[in-house]
């Protein structure tokens, strides 16, 4: 399949107004100097590795929900898409994954009328022509909000510009209402409606990934502060990291609590401080835990 052909309008507009603003960046002396810094960063083997394993994943998810007739290659581009856009953004807030009923609103934002509605709405474009228009003045305006936002002295643009977006928005909205009142039978197809489910399967199936990210995320944030203060007794380090590993294992809550206590972790200086740690900390859980059920 052609991905580039398998994109829609809005998209080819988006790739064409990207690809203009590269090039603009590039002939920048000083923007290209800092693309060149984000290219590097972007580079360090912990984002690459992280890249790699995570299309690992995904990939394995496809194949999955290959065998079971709910992924075919026309679903190729909405698996690009849905992987450098949900599942890089759910990873970058790992640190809100230890809150209880993350993951479970997590699901249910996937499962959503209003996932149908972007669905819908992303499925019926304008032509080409008038998306080239409208992606960059939706920018546009969306960053005139955001700024107008920043002071009251302008509240009168945000205003404005909050109703040209809201104005927009149902002139896009009732075009793809339109376009799938008059072609329901392609918006029912097995193609549409196997892409519409695409994005909760793949959230779905992406959790294990991203709670093991997140709890691995957790542990070297730790070990590090303790690597600072034990620099002098690697000995001492590593009974506390083996300590640790021993409470918490694969409780991401309990973790969390026990990173987000530095007061804890700065006093250790001996083995004995160590196990005095751990033993406080079991009995604040206990008694965290009666007081809940209580």
């Amino acid at each position: 399949m052609d991905l580039i052909h398998a994109l829609n309008s809005r998209e080819q507009a988006t790739v064409i107004w990207a690809v203009i603003f590269l090039v603009w960046a590039m002939r920048q002396e000083g923007v290209r100097s800092s693309l060149a810094m984000v290219v590097r960063a972007a580079l360090q083997w912990k984002l690459v590795a992280l890249w790699v394993a995570m299309s690992a994943y995904v990939a394995l998810l496809t194949v999955l929900l290959f065998r079971l007739h709910l992924w075919g290659y026309p679903l190729l581009k909405d698996t690009l898409f849905w992987m450098v856009g949900a599942a890089a953004v759910e990873l970058m807030n790992y640190s809100a994954m230890e809150k209880p009923g993350y993951f479970r609103k997590l699901m249910g934002d996937a499962l959503k009328l209003t996932v149908v509605i972007q669905f819908i709405v992303g499925m019926y474009c304008f032509s080409l022509w008038a998306e080239l228009v409208l992606v960059p003045l939706l920018g546009m305006l969306a960053g005139m909000s955001v700024v107008a936002d920043s002071s009251p002295q302008y509240r009168p643009a945000k205003t404005l510009t909050d109703f040209l977006l809201g104005a927009l928005g149902l002139l896009i909205a009732g075009n793809a209402v339109y376009h799938a009142v008059a072609g329901a039978s392609s918006l029912a197809s097995a193609t549409s409606l196997r892409a519409l489910a695409l994005p909760a399967f793949l959230t779905v199936g992406f959790i294990p990934f991203s709670y093991a990210f997140a709890l691995i995320a957790n542990y070297e944030s730790l070990f590090v502060r303790l690597r600072l203060l034990m620099r002098d007794d690697e000995a001492l380090c590593r009974f506390a990291k083996s300590r640790i590993l021993t409470l918490c294992h694969i409780n991401l809550r309990r973790l969390g609590r026990l990173s987000r206590e530095g007061a804890r972790v700065a006093g250790l200086r001996d083995k004995k401080a160590v196990l005095d740690m751990i033993r406080d900390f079991r009995h604040d859980e206990m008694g965290r835990a009666r007081r809940t059920v209580g």
